[in-house]
């Protein structure tokens, strides 16, 4: 359920800040406010959900684990990663985002600098193999995360290491604090998701107001409140049987590598071809088309039997409960 919620604000936050470099909605606007606060923690909160099975995976033998990521992390960024660079290169005039430098540079880049953000993959690449090496058990990335997240400032010339620096605490707390969520079923108290949203509103405030990156030390805070109000929301009696978002969860992975280019193409066709530059129509039917267009192609591929093998994650049956699939769902990435 939480990776149904946080793929859907993964779609969200593209959609709001593409509207924004677009000049679309102005910076003080409140699309440009819940895009920042947005970017505070959804993804350390995919970063937290990407830790909680790790132990188990551990445990069922480190060169398995490692062979693992070949399907998982490593085809699905080497078949999308030349895919998003030649298309970033060849719409970049019309793009907030395009690529510089010529195709052939950017692919061989890729292998040290990911386009765009495909950067989760290989990060989570990086925060795996930690784990798969650590030698003194899962506490010790908690120590590592630690350590990392002052280099955060100092590796500025690999961006990617500069992220990962920043998201690996939050992948170990997933390693350590996962397995006790998993455990059984769990309800949260109203009083504390009300005081998680209060915190989460004053940090994220504070980190703004500070001009602060929404990935820093400053803003960590937020980031914190924000991944645990989102999990423990997604926890509630309200949402934890929701088949929608059940749904939508288990197919995070082809939703996170697609969705940009249905959102940036529902974008560029408003403003550029229909000449109809509204942030108040673009944003919502930039998010439905997100989400809608890379499910349909999941679908397509999952029929074919070769989701899998174009990255799009492994195939799941339609049928069955909300939670039948939650192991094998949030160990696709």
């Amino acid at each position: 359920m939480a990776k149904g919620v946080g793929i859907l604000l993964v779609i969200y936050g593209h959609a709001a800040g593409g509207v924004r470099d677009a000049g679309l909605t102005p910076n003080g606007g409140w699309i440009a406010n819940s895009f920042y606060f947005l970017y505070t923690f959804h993804m350390p909160m995919f970063m937290f959900l990407a830790g909680i099975l790790v132990e188990n995976r551990l445990s069922r033998g480190r060169l398995r684990f490692f062979r693992s990521l070949g399907t998982s992390i490593v085809l699905p960024y080497f078949i999308w990663a030349p895919i998003t660079v030649l298309v970033l290169s060849l719409t970049s005039a019309v793009t907030t985002g395009g690529e510089s430098g010529g195709i052939a540079r950017s692919i061989v880049a890729m292998f040290w600098n990911p386009p765009g953000w495909l950067w989760f993959f290989y990060g989570l690449f990086l925060c795996h193999l930690v784990a798969i090496l650590a030698p003194f058990g899962k506490y010790a990335l908690l120590l590592i995360g630690l350590a990392l997240l002052p280099l955060n400032t100092m590796l500025h010339l690999i961006p990617v290491l500069t992220v990962t620096s920043y998201m690996f605490i939050f992948y170990a707390l997933g390693v350590v604090i996962g397995p006790k969520l998993t455990e059984r079923p769990f309800t949260p108290p109203v009083l504390l998701l009300v005081a998680l949203a209060i915190l989460f509103a004053v940090f994220g405030w504070m980190a703004m107001r500070a001009n602060a990156t929404a990935w820093s030390l400053n803003a960590l805070p937020a980031a914190v409140t924000g991944a645990a109000l989102m999990i423990g929301v997604s926890a509630s009696p309200l949402l934890r049987s929701n088949r929608v978002l059940s749904y939508v969860g288990k197919r995070s992975m082809a939703i996170f590598v697609l969705h940009v280019f249905f959102v940036a193409g529902t974008r560029i066709a408003f403003d550029k071809i229909l000449h109809y530059p509204n942030a108040a129509v673009i944003l919502p039917v930039s998010v439905a088309a997100g989400l809608i267009g890379p499910l349909v192609i999941y679908e397509v591929a999952s029929r074919l039997k070769i989701s899998e093998w174009v990255g799009l994650g492994k195939p799941i049956p339609w049928a069955g409960r909300a939670s039948s699939a939650a192991p094998a769902s949030a160990a696709s990435i």
